[in-house]
């Protein structure tokens, strides 16, 4: 996903799906199922993962989204 901006995030039942563009063209989808009890949160790059953080993505002002089941 390195170097896409999202475009435009949306839900479909537990399907938390990210629509990615680049150049301003569509270029793909990041899909996550949020399981039994998948969440996602921006924390600050310092903050401790903890142990069910499955997944962090850099954003551009330094903060990370993180999805934690």
């Amino acid at each position: 996903v390195q170097g896409r901006r999202v475009a435009r995030v949306w839900r479909r039942a537990k399907y938390i799906v990210f629509d990615l563009e680049r150049a301003g063209r569509a270029d793909g989808h990041l899909v996550a199922h949020l399981r039994m009890s998948g969440r996602f949160h921006v924390e600050p790059p310092d903050a401790p993962e903890g142990p069910w953080c499955r997944l962090a993505l850099g954003l551009d002002d330094g903060r990370e989204l993180r999805f934690v089941d």
